[in-house]
């Protein structure tokens, strides 16, 4: 068994997920960063089996995702742009992943 809660860590909305019991037992811990367009909510599911596997699971939203997205677009954008730019500035290399079938990097 599990338990899952909504929290703030650091102003950031993020979903927690741990086994019953735990909340503040040290853990072994995931930080499971959700893909473009998408929400903590929609790949909650891997928090879930995680947590039954014995893991502590943090799982922020993104800038402009899920509980921290906003209506204004045009200032959604701009924001998203600007956090890639800061995030990646100086990285000569990614990560590789899966989104929907298709390869990125």
């Amino acid at each position: 068994m599990i338990e899952i809660e909504s929290r703030e860590l650091a102003d950031i909305p993020v979903l927690h997920a741990y086994p019953v019991g735990q909340k503040d037992t040290p853990l072994p811990c995931v930080i499971f960063y959700h893909g473009f367009t998408s929400s903590s909510l929609v790949y909650s599911y891997f928090a879930v089996a995680l947590a039954q596997a014995g893991l502590r699971v943090i799982m922020p939203d993104a800038p402009d995702h899920g509980s921290r997205f906003s209506s204004d677009e045009a200032r959604a954008v701009k924001s998203i742009l600007a956090n890639l730019a800061t995030k990646y500035a100086g990285i000569h290399y990614f990560t590789c992943g899966n989104s929907r079938r298709k390869l990125a990097a």
